[in-house]
């Protein structure tokens, strides 16, 4: 649990906000001044740009490139302003046949409103050229599309801020439907395993989209847990979910059942001040970034052992979306 690496992901002001990490590890990070930026995970998947022998990239959060002298940050797409969402597709595979075969083509969605609308863009993964794009009527509340994510056939599914719609386009021919919630509160999103949208909203409204009935259900969220629901990731059936306002803390819902499960507060997160987003390791272990608490950082939780780690020194982190790539990878076809 140590920072190797800090990146700057445009020029002064740029406003990084959302991520998407691909099943190489890869990151596509949004800026809200409007813009789109990918930095490779690993050294063998950046590139020579400057001429000097080796990469040269951040090794930590005192060794900070200036932007552009970074040969990790790959590439920088100009968008439209006060762009948000940022969702990798799994791409596909290079021999279809074996299940060990590396994944190719990776694409990534994002968008950006204008006017009462929302443009949705899908990108070249390895270039960040716009290969296509869509104008969603009536997809901007005053922020846009606010999170998106994909499901098993790469589709864009993303919920406008503050009332919805629910946006989904489809990566085959870029057709798309907008679908209105039942309770216009939407916030935190996420697609889970079986590929329905979850929608979190203010005052414990939490809503789950079934595509193939075409319905909704709402979360059964006891009264004493009014929170705002922001960033959330599934993990084997259960929703993790940072849970904002008083009582703030880690909350678990059911992805079956749409049940409340447990609420994991300040006794065991201790300090905690502004959760904002939870995602999941490859261990299974719940990452609740706090944006305040000691200048920024996240809590550690093991759901088998309870056990909470701290890990601070971030600098007022404030992603709430797929920042480790397990939404990515429970959609991903096999």
């Amino acid at each position: 649990m140590l920072e190797v690496a800090r990146y700057r992901t445009g020029p002064q002001g740029s406003d990084p906000s959302r991520t998407s990490v691909n099943l190489k590890g890869d990151v596509a990070i949004t800026n809200r001044d409007g813009s789109i930026t990918k930095i490779g995970a690993i050294e063998e998947h950046c590139k020579e740009t400057n001429g000097q022998a080796g990469i040269q990239t951040s090794q930590g959060k005192n060794d900070v490139l200036a932007y552009g002298q970074d040969e990790c940050v790959l590439w920088n797409t100009k968008l439209m302003p006060a762009s948000r969402p940022a969702a990798w597709t799994s791409g596909d595979k290079l021999d279809p046949d074996d299940p060990c075969s590396p994944s190719v083509g990776e694409k990534v969605w994002t968008s950006a409103p204008q006017g009462g609308d929302a443009w949705v863009y899908l990108l070249d993964g390895e270039t960040g050229a716009i290969l296509d794009q869509t104008l969603v009527p009536g997809a901007n509340g005053g922020l846009g599309i606010y999170g998106g994510a994909v499901d098993q056939n790469n589709d864009f599914w993303g919920v406008t801020y503050s009332a919805g719609p629910l946006v989904h386009v489809r990566y085959d021919d870029m057709t798309f439907e907008t679908i209105p919630l039942p309770i216009g509160s939407a916030y935190g999103f996420t697609v889970d395993a079986k590929g329905r949208p979850w929608v979190g909203g203010w005052d414990g409204n939490l809503q789950r989209y079934d595509p193939d009935a075409k319905q909704w259900t709402t979360a059964k969220i006891p009264a004493q847990y009014a929170v705002l629901s922001r960033g959330m990731n599934d993990v084997d059936g259960d929703l993790w979910i940072a849970a904002l306002f008083d009582p703030q803390g880690l909350m678990r819902v059911n992805t079956d059942t749409a049940e409340f499960v447990e609420h994991v507060g300040g006794d065991k997160l201790v300090g905690i001040e502004t959760p904002t987003g939870a995602s999941v390791d490859v261990q299974g272990k719940v990452w609740l970034v706090d944006q305040s608490k000691d200048g920024g950082g996240a809590f550690v939780y093991n759901p088998m052992t309870k056990e909470v780690k701290w890990v601070g020194g971030l600098n007022g982190p404030y992603t709430y979306s797929d920042m480790t790539g397990y939404a990515l990878k429970n959609v991903a076809p096999q």
